[in-house]
């Protein structure tokens, strides 16, 4: 199995409500993608909670391989969720992932 984090900062938002709404909308798209997307066993995405931090977000995905990674990042419902929610915003990312 392959645990596949990644670590989001996002900014330029008009305020502190617009950015809130809009990372509780990317969380909820994010988790649907499990449904959709068969080679995904779980998807999970957690909120940062300290303002000190500029990390955003942290998705944890459970994929069965790298085929499988590669499968589920190239797949239509994942780049929707990229292209429309969270690359207006995104000013960094960081990933890791991890053999089990």
């Amino acid at each position: 199995m392959i645990r596949h984090i990644v670590l989001f900062e996002l900014d330029g938002f008009d305020s502190e409500q617009h950015k809130n709404a809009q990372l509780s909308h990317i969380k909820e798209e994010l988790e649907k993608l499990p449904s959709t997307i068969p080679m995904l066993h779980s998807l999970r995405v957690f909120l940062n909670q300290n303002p000190n931090e500029p990390t955003s977000f942290m998705l944890e995905a459970l994929v069965e391989n790298f085929a499988d990674l590669g499968s589920y990042s190239a797949h239509p419902a994942h780049v929707a969720v990229v292209k429309e929610l969270i690359a207006p915003f995104k000013v960094g990312r960081s990933a890791i992932d991890i053999i089990e």
